[in-house]
């Protein structure tokens, strides 16, 4: 996940300013703490990220919706802000210059060694708990796979899981693209049985 920067709290604008001051860094705000985001991402991890960009930036081009990078904090509450990978806001109130988006309708992760656990099961809670957030769209990078988590009208949520050869379908936003497209020149490691990722 990540190791905390600073024993001491701190309120939001102190955070905002230490990453303002230090743009080379990822931090999250979590309770009042500051967390340094670790590193751990590699050459899969980064050509995912720029082909998922592209493909949300060329869909979404023109319209309501704005498509952001790893370097904009999502809002969970008052003393809790996250960075994903990825994340669109077709609301007007996330629009224009903020720190953090408040009503983002889509978040997305893609995974690495480091935060794979993080991103599937505590990010999954704080995305949950935003009500503008329809899906959360989690990405392999060991192999083909993707999983969008969607929000259904009785407030469950229910995984979808799209694989080699198929279409993958961000109803929140009426976007779909291949898979395909999204890993393009991917290499994808072999996992032998003793692989930690197995686990």
């Amino acid at each position: 996940m990540a190791t905390q920067s600073n024993q001491q709290r701190m309120s939001t604008e102190e955070f905002f300013e230490v990453c303002r001051k230090h743009p080379e860094g990822r931090f999250e705000y979590i309770h009042g703490y500051m967390y340094r985001l670790m590193a751990g991402g590699d050459s899969n991890h980064s050509l995912t990220k720029v082909n998922l960009n592209r493909e949300l930036s060329n869909a979404l081009r023109g319209g309501p919706c704005f498509v952001y990078d790893s370097d904009m904090h999502v809002r969970i509450a008052d003393d809790l802000f996250v960075l994903p990978d990825a994340s669109v806001s077709c609301d007007e109130r996330g629009h224009g210059i903020v720190k953090a988006l408040t009503y983002p309708c889509l978040v997305i992760e893609v995974l690495s060694l480091s935060t794979r656990k993080y991103d599937q099961v505590q990010k999954l809670a704080y995305y949950g708990s935003v009500p503008s957030i329809k899906e959360y769209m989690v990405v392999s990078t060991n192999e083909k796979l993707v999983v969008v988590h969607r929000r259904q009208q009785n407030e469950s949520w229910i995984a979808h899981l799209f694989r080699a050869g198929t279409d993958i379908e961000l109803t929140s936003i009426g976007v779909s693209f291949s898979i395909e497209a999204l890993y393009e020149r991917v290499t994808f490691p072999r996992i032998t049985a003793d692989d930690p990722r197995e686990n």
